[in-house]
């Protein structure tokens, strides 16, 4: 049966996909690869030129994004009990610098030549990188717990009721607390007949969906689910502009 299915999918021609520009659901990759379709996800940035790593299209280790390439070396600063850390690259792919900013260049190439990612990952024992968020992100509960709001906003992205979610820290009786603002999609909730009160269909969904991540990463209340009228503002390379949104209830005029 998998090799009917890949033979549909790829006219028996195909030898893998290529995936990047944002983190993939290990569980796709897998899925892909059990039907003896190979899936290559890789990781790099334009001032590492721009390949870091890549894995083994056939790996079986979910959510790899493989070992740096030959030449590459990396490593992890900042380390937390979870093994989460900073990813730092050194290696002759790192870029000279940012043009005639030098200031810019000494703020993310440290003197030993490791150029700080601002990207949080995992190393293993055989050195394959596993990509957590980004460090700027990072929620830090009372309890000492971090919340990675990519990993909160993957699983929320699933929902058909929700169009776009952004995963922010709030506050609760001076608690930090996970909050999601979303834009819904509206035809998806009037098909299901739940125009009439979205937030309530929206907070049913997401009460079974999160039910995937660990306790602390999970929204407690209705109130921390907080609906937007328009698309969030992206920049040029299409990410949200997450400072817009920065405590409160409401969008910051920042």
């Amino acid at each position: 049966m998998g090799r009917k299915i890949k033979d549909s999918l790829t006219d028996g021609r195909l030898r893998f996909f290529i995936s990047g520009s944002a983190p993939l659901d290990p569980k796709v990759a897998l899925g892909f690869r059990r039907l003896g379709i190979g899936l290559l996800e890789g990781y790099g940035l334009t001032e590492t030129s721009p390949v870091v790593c890549f894995c083994d299209p056939f790996s079986r280790k979910a959510g790899s994004v493989g070992a740096p390439i030959p030449g590459a070396e990396a490593k992890l600063i900042d380390v937390r009990e979870d093994g989460v850390g900073e990813l730092l690259i050194r290696g002759p792919i790192v870029m000279q610098g940012y043009y005639e900013n030098h200031g810019a260049t000494q703020e993310v190439i440290d003197d030993e030549g490791w150029f700080h990612t601002g990207d949080l990952a995992v190393i293993d024992s055989d050195g394959e990188i596993y990509l957590k968020g980004r460090a700027k992100h990072v929620i830090v509960l009372e309890s000492g717990k971090n919340v990675y709001p990519e990993e909160v906003e993957w699983e929320l992205s699933r929902i058909p009721y929700i169009e776009e979610v952004l995963v922010r820290g709030g506050k609760l009786n001076g608690q930090e607390v996970v909050q999601a603002v979303i834009y819904p999609n509206e035809e998806a909730l009037e098909k299901d007949g739940h125009a009439d009160a979205p937030l309530q269909a929206i907070w049913d969904a997401i009460k079974i969906r999160q039910g995937r991540l660990a306790p602390h990463k999970r929204i407690r209340r209705k109130e921390d689910v907080i609906l937007v009228d328009e698309p969030f503002p992206k920049t040029s390379t299409m990410d949200i502009k997450r400072h817009l949104y920065k405590g409160g209830n409401h969008v910051s005029d920042a």
